[in-house]
């Protein structure tokens, strides 16, 4: 895909009914993101999961929702993460989401919520590298330090 955001923009205004049209919402949205535009990249990654239920929209869900966990919006960037597994049935794209959502917890100062959602990813996906993750947070939180 291009490298500025401007340039998939133009390509999804000239051909609004290609295929792919989502993908290029969401490399506009990575674009933004990475030029520390959060506000704009989760107005792109929106474009996606208006226009689609499939996984690209999963995945911008997932963007959404670390935009917002880095903004400190950690209510919206709850909002964002839970709908991931709660909304889509794309099972990689789960673990992650419960993570991080955890990780919005624990800046909300709420660590048992944490811990729950950890735990899920301990149990339902234990092969999954983001088990290692949970695990090694939920050692954090019992340590105190989470």
């Amino acid at each position: 895909m291009g490298g500025r955001p401007a340039d998939l923009e133009a390509l999804c205004q000239r051909f609004p009914h290609s295929p792919w049209v989502e993908d290029a919402f969401y490399g506009i949205g990575w674009a933004w993101q990475n030029l520390k535009q959060p506000d704009n990249a989760v107005a792109a990654y929106a474009q996606v999961t208006r226009r689609t239920a499939a996984e690209v929209a999963a995945r911008a869900q997932l963007q959404i929702g670390l935009c917002r966990l880095e903004q400190g919006r950690f209510d919206e960037a709850l909002t964002a993460l839970l709908a991931v597994p709660l909304t889509y049935d794309y099972p990689d794209l789960n673990a992650p989401a419960w993570c991080e959502a955890a990780r919005a917890y624990l800046a909300k100062k709420n660590p048992g919520e944490a811990a729950n959602l950890l735990q899920k990813v301990v149990k339902d996906y234990p092969k999954s590298p983001w088990a290692e993750v949970a695990r090694k947070r939920l050692g954090e939180i019992k340590k105190g330090t989470g």
